[in-house]
């Protein structure tokens, strides 16, 4: 055999040997080589592994790493097997964690695998994720259960053996010496499969005694507290495996496998994360994402990131088809893998470990505090991406559990506003409709409440006319400015319930121009009112100042009047001794005597002697006996 195969390089060491890759020099394959060393003093246990390499040559399956040959030589035994080129689980969770459709792809291909050993009576025993790879062939991934551990041959029940492996995965009832089972590779498989969903074993503990208590307790955390992506169905699959005691379990992988089928996937993925904060005490990855080319290839990088895929698990079958994977995922997470120094010194809280990019620039590091900050103010979009050591990659920003958050209680406001802005058109449609209402019934009716103002102010106004006459001047005036400030107050709460414009501001000339527009009997009142109102005001203001301009026009002439009366006082006053005068002159007339003729003639020379007058009083004299009245005096 050493003539066939040349070692290429050393793939491992593990309890019982080494692995290494070789080449098949007749075959011309490359293929992996399992030495198991006669020097370890474990005869009983090497014997066990060869005995179920030949039971697994005999098994063709495609989730069943394939045994080639197997051979024996003095200081060790070869087994021969298929060289399998992928990344361990283990390594995977390093990477990412499953999505819901992926984790049933991998879980249904792990189960028909242990279906097809558990068939031929063959037990894994050491199921864990490193036993287990994902190999890229072609355009599909395939899941290779390998390194089965040592079960109880075939006739050998009741057999102590000594168990070796991962205490994280180990079945309660293995603790007390019970035999392995094909519900303790079950218990196995639960564990790996919390594994691939968390990035953590379901039982931990500080020692491997606390391990084993908490396996023995059956207390861990449920799924649903990390991811809330699951579905109920998917998460109380997997607590059917984990259950403490053996009867409560899935009775075999068959069944496992058809309750699996029925398990409910959600209807769009996309990538996400698992808070930085939680408690999680192992360093894998918290990124969720689908299974892709990058995944599985070694380094997590690819030639060709723009033609990356992912693979589409929407069935559980050996394989799982290929398709395009989105851009955003992979365009710029193999650019930068780490943070990048900004090359100068700054004070940075103690919490700054994240990092994000702006027009294609790394920023950072900032707190989370900052970089929610951030995202509220939109410095950091939804399609900006963040990295953090937890996350192991950079991922788009609307996909990470803490800005995400930030994006969704901004969403959660901008909702709020919009549904506030409905509930506000909703008002506002539905007033509307009052206002057409009471628009249409205002159209009809004229007996509106400005009608009642102004017939109770005219009704007022008769009563103080008939109490006070000698004011109604004033009064019919104060009504008719009533008439017009309600009117034109009527009008504008009409005019806006019509959505009055430009013209609805203008006085009189506007509600004359709305009246005639947009025909309203209500509209029509208040303009007929607004006129009214204001001709009748022009009237008693035109009457006022004529009354005025008579006043002064009579006070102008009764002031003429006194100056005549005050020049005639004065004159009479002037006349008064002239005429005392004349009253005291004592003029005696002769008396007229009856004579003959005889005597006629000593009568004619016997004239009375008549005192004379001075020239002044006899013009006087003369002018007063012509004057009729005073004013010709």
């Amino acid at each position: 055999m050493g003539e066939r195969y040349t070692i290429l390089e050393a793939l491992g060491v593990g309890g019982f040997g080494s692995v290494y890759k070789a080449h098949d020099t007749m075959l011309h394959r490359d293929v992996a080589i399992k030495r198991l060393d006669k020097a370890c003093g474990k005869d009983e246990l090497r014997e066990q592994l060869l005995r179920e390499a030949r039971v697994l040559a005999t098994m063709q399956h495609a989730n069943i790493v394939s045994i080639y040959d197997i051979s024996s030589k003095a200081d060790c035994d070869e087994i021969v097997m298929e060289l399998l080129q992928g990344v361990s689980l283990n390594q995977l969770v390093k990477r990412h964690l499953l999505q819901p459709s992926d984790f049933r792809n991998v879980a249904g291909q792990i189960l028909k695998a242990l279906t097809s050993a558990h068939a031929v009576g063959v037990l894994h025993c050491d199921l864990k994720p490193e036993n287990i790879m994902l190999c890229l062939a072609e355009d599909h991934y395939e899941a290779k259960v390998y390194d089965f551990g040592m079960s109880p041959s075939p006739g050998e029940e009741g057999a102590t053996t000594k168990l070796m492996g991962s205490i994280y995965v180990m079945a309660p009832e293995l603790f007390n010496g019970n035999q392995p089972s094909v519900q303790s590779d079950l218990y196995a498989l639960g564990c790996v499969l919390y594994f691939l969903l968390v990035g953590e074993y379901p039982f931990l503990g500080d020692s491997s005694v606390q391990v084993m208590a908490s396996h023995i307790t059956g207390n861990y955390i449920p799924l649903t507290e990390y991811r809330s992506d699951l579905s109920p169905s998917l998460c109380a699959w997997v607590d059917s495996l984990l259950h403490k005691d053996p009867s409560h379990r899935v009775d075999d992988c068959k069944t496992a496998l058809s309750e699996l089928a029925k398990v409910e996937l959600p209807e769009k993925e996309g990538e996400l994360t698992l808070s930085t904060t939680l408690n999680l005490e192992g360093k894998n990855s918290r990124l969720i994402r689908n299974i892709s080319l990058e995944s599985l290839t070694l380094g997590g990088k690819t030639e060709n990131t723009k033609n990356s895929t992912v693979f589409l698990s929407n069935s559980f079958s050996h394989s799982s088809p290929v398709s395009e994977k989105p851009v955003l995922a992979t365009s710029t997470s193999s650019k930068v893998k780490s943070p990048i120094d900004k090359g100068e010194e700054q004070v940075l809280p103690e919490d700054a470990e994240w990092y994000f990019t702006v027009d294609e620039k790394v920023k950072g590091p900032v707190s989370l505090a900052q970089l929610t900050k951030l995202c509220h103010e939109e410095k950091v979009t939804r399609r900006s991406l963040v990295w953090h050591s937890l996350l192991g990659d950079w991922v788009a920003a609307e996909s990470c559990t803490e800005t995400k958050a930030a994006f969704h209680e901004k969403q959660q406001r901008a909702n709020a506003e919009t549904a506030r802005q409905e509930v506000i058109q909703l008002e506002s449609k539905i007033e509307e409709k009052e206002v057409d209402l009471i628009l249409k019934k205002e159209a009809t009716s004229w007996l509106g409440p400005e009608v009642w103002v102004v017939f109770s102010a005219m009704l007022l106004t008769i009563i103080f006319c008939m109490i006070y006459p000698e004011v109604r001047h004033y009064i019919i005036s104060l009504y008719l400015f009533l008439v017009l400030a309600v009117g034109l107050s009527a009008a504008r709460v009409y005019q806006m319930r019509q959505g009055a414009k430009w013209y609805g501001i203008i006085p009189v000339v506007g509600d004359i121009y709305h009246a005639i527009t947009r025909p309203n009997t209500r509209n029509t009142l208040c303009s007929i009112m607004v006129i009214a109102g204001t001709a009748g005001m022009v009237i008693m203001g035109y009457g006022e100042a004529k009354a005025l301009e008579s006043q002064h026009s009579i006070a102008q002439l009764s002031s003429g009047e006194f100056s005549s009366t005050y020049l005639r006082k004065n004159q009479k006053q002037s006349e008064e001794p002239i005429v005392k005068e004349l009253v005291e002159l004592k003029i005696v007339e002769a008396p007229v005597v009856v004579t003959s003729p005889e005597t006629e003639k000593s009568v004619t020379e016997e004239k009375p002697k008549v005192r004379q007058f001075p020239t002044e009083l006899r013009g006087l004299r003369e002018f007063s006996g012509k004057a009729k009245t005073l004013k010709d005096l």
